[in-house]
């Protein structure tokens, strides 16, 4: 009986002392793994309730940025480059999709691609208001009278050409504390249509 005894304990127990430990083991490795899932989970659940956040945000962002755009920009309400300029910035941190849409938009308006302008802004102080003045007369409804259409165009050919020869003085890198050459009345054309546009001739009985 006593070798029964130490035999069972020698060998049998001891094989089964090694599978408790084993099983011990394995509950503890699958504890460590379940909390690690759980951990990684709640990580999971947090990085998605940050994206849900942060869509909602772009959404009232983006309804925010187009209501802004459609109170200056479109086909009533004329030009205004600076004010343009700030905003297709603002929609380029919202959305590319956005951005190029209004690109778009302000080429139409403008009649000159988005980048130049803005990649020339620090010279466009000389006669920024000329590309509004040209889109104001263009697309404002005060403007549409057929009674102004010589002086609309007046104003409009005043404001190619300066815009023109400012572009071609961009264009050959002149420092932006020179000035474009005068050739063909540069100052007075943009006097001129400055002028005519702030005092226009409009019919007082419309």
């Amino acid at each position: 009986m006593e070798d029964d005894a130490l035999q069972f304990g020698n060998a049998g127990g001891l094989s089964l002392m090694q599978r408790l430990s084993q099983t011990e083991r394995d509950f503890r490795d699958n504890k460590v793994r379940m909390k690690i899932f759980e951990d990684e989970n709640e990580e999971r659940k947090k990085k998605n309730d940050y994206m849900k956040k942060d869509t909602e945000e772009l959404k009232v962002k983006i309804q925010i940025f187009e209501e802004s755009w459609k109170e200056t920009n479109t086909s009533i309400h004329g030009g205004n480059i600076r004010i343009d300029f700030m905003i297709i910035a603002e929609a380029e941190d919202l959305t590319t999709t956005v951005a190029d849409d209004h690109k778009r938009a302000f080429s139409v308006i403008y009649e000159i691609d988005y980048t130049f302008p803005y990649k020339k802004r620090e010279k466009l102080a000389l006669l920024s208001d000329l590309f509004d003045i040209r889109a104001n007369v263009k697309l404002l409804d005060a403007w549409s009278s057929e009674k102004l259409a010589t002086v609309k165009q007046g104003i409009i050919e005043d404001c190619d050409f300066c815009i023109g020869l400012w572009k071609k003085w961009c264009e050959v890198g002149s420092s932006a504390e020179t000035r474009p050459g005068l050739s063909g009345g540069f100052d007075f054309r943009v006097a001129r249509a400055r002028s005519i546009y702030k005092n226009p001739p409009f019919d007082e009985k419309r």
